[in-house]
């Protein structure tokens, strides 16, 4: 689908009760979306809650048809995701045998896998100050592929943030809010991160667990 003018990936969700909108794509799209408070409440499969930052109707191009859709914004999604909501109001079917979609009785592009999108990344719940050449464990927050999907567990890899600044691998819960993420201060200052600072990418990781002398030893396995 189109939003003014950039093509976005869309994930169908039948699961979903509600469409959602990254906070992100509303940004990019700024003075042809009104965000309108919203009260409503979300939750992921976890239990965890789904940030709602707002409540929009936006204009949303498929094949030169303008669908209006409305959405809750949230900071915590990758990608829009289409939920149940959307797919009765569209009269959506989807024809397997065909590989093909209709909306409002009208065929559309022919579907195809081509592989995720999107990946879950994590950044900066809140800003915090990093001591000289120390670490500690930073508050941060994952988005989510689907509100469905969040039951893994998953790592954040080793790797630098800025010269002197550097996650260190980090094992985290299926939790998407309130988790905790070592960073190192390598440098002889004092360092900031700031709210909403990228922390990297995730990856899911099946995690072995061997009885030791202290009750259990993890390990992460890619």
């Amino acid at each position: 689908m189109i939003l003014a003018g950039k093509v976005l990936p869309v994930l169908v969700d039948s699961g979903c009760e509600v469409t959602l909108m990254p906070k992100a794509v509303v940004v990019d799209a700024a003075g042809n979306i009104e965000v309108l408070p919203s009260s409503e409440r979300l939750w992921a499969a976890n239990g965890s809650e789904i940030y709602i930052t707002g409540k929009a109707t936006v204009p949303l191009f498929l094949d030169g048809r303008c669908i209006m859709t409305t959405a809750l914004i949230s900071p915590d999604v990758e990608e829009v995701m289409i939920g149940s909501d959307w797919l009765q109001a569209h009269n959506y079917v989807w024809n397997f045998g065909q590989s093909r979609h209709y909306i409002d009785g009208q065929a559309t592009v022919t579907l195809s896998l081509k592989g995720p999108i999107a990946c879950r990344l994590v950044y900066v719940q809140q800003g915090s100050m990093l001591p000289p050449r120390q670490q500690i464990d930073v508050p941060a927050r994952a988005t989510l592929l689907s509100p469905r999907k969040c039951g893994a567990d998953w790592i954040v890899d080793s790797h630098q943030v800025r010269p002197g600044l550097y996650v260190g691998r980090t094992l985290l819960p299926s939790a998407h809010h309130d988790i905790k993420v070592r960073i190192v201060n390598t440098t002889a200052e004092p360092q900031v991160l700031t709210t909403g600072t990228c922390l990297g990418n995730l990856q899911r990781v099946e995690v072995l667990r061997k009885p030791d002398d202290d009750g259990y030893m993890s390990s992460a396995k890619l």
